[in-house]
């Protein structure tokens, strides 16, 4: 008989280990053509995909590393360079990594108190990784990420914790 369960079961396993292989080929681009100011690397874990338990664990884990990778490798003749880890504490599979080369956008980017469509709210307590048993050397800060959908008028919120 056909089991649907270990159908679903591989197909998690082989997500989970697409993401990692994906984190560790990540290789950023360090010299962006103008007029951008950032590179955005995105995991793109499939929508329905939810790492939990110890998947979640390794793939934060790989993500942490590749950070702290990126953030020694960056050139030093570079004006300005900031490396962010962004992850979604609900689903770390579409976390990101924000390489900003431009610290007039990178000090506007924290600034989002528009109500009317996105507005963050910082959060105090501890850090998402230390939750998870990680320790890195990198500092968290989490927001409250609230989104306001006017012709729905629904609200969604989540938290999104920032490593550099």
């Amino acid at each position: 008989m056909y089991d649907v369960g270990r159908k679903k079961q591989r197909w998690y396993r082989r997500e989970c280990r697409r993401l990692l292989e994906l984190i560790e080929n990540i290789k950023p681009n360090y010299r962006p053509e103008p007029p951008f100011s950032d590179e955005t690397i995105k995991l793109y874990g499939n929508l329905f995909f939810k790492p939990k338990g110890k998947s979640r664990r390794d793939i934060m884990s790989a993500l942490l590393q590749k950070t702290e990778q990126i953030i020694v490798a960056a050139p030093y003749d570079l004006p300005f360079c900031r490396v962010v880890l962004v992850v979604y504490e609900n689903n770390v599979a579409w976390s990101q990594i924000i390489l900003f080369f431009e610290e007039r956008y990178y000090r506007t980017f924290w600034d989002r108190t528009d109500i009317r469509y996105q507005k963050w709210t910082r959060v105090y307590e501890p850090s998402f990784a230390e939750r998870m048993g990680l320790h890195t050397r990198l500092n968290g800060r989490c927001y409250l990420e609230q989104v306001c959908n006017d012709e729905e008028n629904e609200n969604f919120s989540q938290k999104i914790w920032f490593y550099e």
